[in-house]
């Protein structure tokens, strides 16, 4: 398994990275029978480092660090769907601007729509499925969780697009011809926030995504709310953030219905696959 850090991109032009020779070996394993032994050559999982560029680690699994349980103290019991209908408008036109205003919790502009929590933690990495245990209701039949787990303070972070380092630096790329040579730099300018992953739970299917059940408002249900999998390396000086809303408008439905979901904040968990450095 080859895991990085940016989005779904070919990893051949990568200079950092052998990506060609490690899928010839495996192949010609694999389909012709040559005896490279490359079950013992390569490593189970290979990973990108998230701080440091050009950097791969190796490890013998994924999805195997211990389950830490960390309590989660919102800053509010209860937050809000629906918004001001000429600003759920631009919102659904411009998903990256409410992408900002989310993540920047100085600004109230949609303090009413979620509540987040800042968990203090050491240096450390999540290797798996973080997964929030929540116990709340909807004031009506139906509703909509959608959460983010954020790495949070001012910082120089990957790319999550490569970014190319030579046009036509690689002979025998793509289909034989000459290929742009790539690799996830540090980005220019510094970021206040970084998604590290991001999930979303229907209540009205909240044991499993083919199970139906009713909903009755304003009656408090216990869900659990698993997050991505992920390999992310997290230093003691950021900030890891919980934030938890409905609507969100780069991924779900987009609804705008009148609905106040409520919080027993004492039942708030964030069971974290955490591995200390």
């Amino acid at each position: 398994m080859i895991l990085h850090q940016g989005q779904h991109v070919y990893l051949n032009n990568f200079p950092s990275f052998d990506f060609t020779d490690i899928v010839n070996l495996w192949l010609s394993n694999k389909l012709y029978q040559c005896d490279n032994h490359v079950d013992q050559a390569l490593p189970t999982v290979i990973v990108q480092d998230n701080l440091l560029p050009e950097t791969w680690e190796t490890r013998p699994n994924w999805l195997t660090a211990p389950q830490k349980s960390l309590p989660l103290s919102f800053n509010h019991a209860s937050f809000h769907n629906e918004i001001e209908p000429a600003t759920f408008k631009f919102y659904c036109q411009n998903p990256e601007r409410w992408k900002t205003d989310l993540w920047n919790l100085a600004d109230d502009r949609l303090a009413n729509q979620r509540v987040t929590a800042l968990i203090p933690h050491k240096t450390g990495t999540i290797n798996g499925i973080p997964r929030l245990e929540l116990t709340l209701s909807s004031s009506q039949p139906l509703g909509l969780i959608s959460a983010m787990l954020l790495d949070y303070g001012e910082a120089h972070r990957l790319t999550t697009q490569p970014t190319k380092l030579m046009p036509n630096g690689m002979p025998l790329g793509y289909r034989w011809y000459t290929d742009n040579l790539f690799e996830f730099t540090l980005a220019q300018q510094p970021s206040a926030a970084h998604l590290i992953a991001r999930g979303h739970l229907n209540l009205q299917n909240r044991i499993s995504a083919d199970q139906d059940q009713n909903l009755i408002a304003n009656q408090f249900y216990h869900v659990e709310l698993p997050l991505q999998p992920t390999y992310y390396h997290l230093l003691a000086e950021r900030k890891l953030v919980v934030i938890l809303f409905s609507t969100d408008f780069q991924m779900t439905i987009r609804g705008n219905q009148a609905i106040t979901y409520q919080l027993q904040p004492q039942a708030s968990r964030l069971i974290l696959p955490w591995q200390t450095d």
